[in-house]
């Protein structure tokens, strides 16, 4: 899933990047959001910072067990970062919903969704 370095194409699709070790829940995800949104899917949290330090997505979602040091580190690292500090971010996880929630806000997420979780839920 690639993108052009915009942020919003003159169709007016933002982009919405998502950190996921699962490839076929990355493509879920761009499924759901194609008619909408443009997608770029990571598989690593490293590579997806580069890749949004260079071009700033409308959001984020990402996968709390994303390699190498998990969700979490990757959203602080953002937190910390003047350019992607105020960037909306979605923190997923399977497992308990208070669990799942707790992880996200402490790591500065700005919501959570637990897996497995309704394509709907994408798009509102």
């Amino acid at each position: 899933m690639s993108d052009s370095p915009d942020t919003e194409r003159a169709d007016g699709r933002h982009l919405v990047v998502v950190v996921d070790a699962s490839d076929g829940h990355r493509r879920q995800v761009a499924q759901a959001l194609l008619s909408f949104h443009r997608v770029a899917g990571f598989a690593e949290a490293d590579e997806a910072l580069a890749a949004l330090r260079l071009n700033r997505p409308a959001a984020l979602m990402v996968d709390r067990r994303v390699a190498p040091a998990g969700g979490e580190a990757l959203v602080r690292q953002l937190r910390g970062d003047p350019g992607l500090a105020g960037l909306p971010v979605v923190f997923t996880d399977s497992g308990d919903e208070a669990e799942v929630r707790r992880a996200a806000l402490a790591a500065g997420a700005d919501d959570a969704l637990v897996k497995p979780y309704r394509r709907s839920t994408l798009i509102r």
